[in-house]
């Protein structure tokens, strides 16, 4: 239930990094360019050669947390499996 709640509390703050991280990363590039002027496009390159990397890692993450939940899930089952017939010794 905790992992739902978290979940959804973070939808939240997805949805507001939606509108304001476009506007950030233009603010940010606008005050890079004011001061390094033509220059600030080496760290455009790089962030566009790192989107696919981070991709990659996210994607990495997503199939890790699924095989751990997983794991939870059967330890769970067996515990509650456990508890169950030590109740029933009693």
């Amino acid at each position: 239930m905790q992992v739902d709640v978290d979940r959804a509390s973070g939808v939240l703050s997805n949805i507001h990094s939606l509108w304001s991280l476009p506007l950030q990363i233009c603010i940010s590039f606008i005050l890079l360019y004011s001061q390094v002027k033509i220059a600030f496009l080496a760290g455009v390159f790089l962030i566009l050669i790192m989107i696919p990397l981070n991709t990659s890692i996210a994607t990495r993450i997503g199939v890790a947390t699924s095989n751990i939940m997983k794991y939870k899930d059967k330890r769970m089952k067996i515990v509650t499996e456990c508890i169950t017939h030590m109740r029933g010794m009693h």
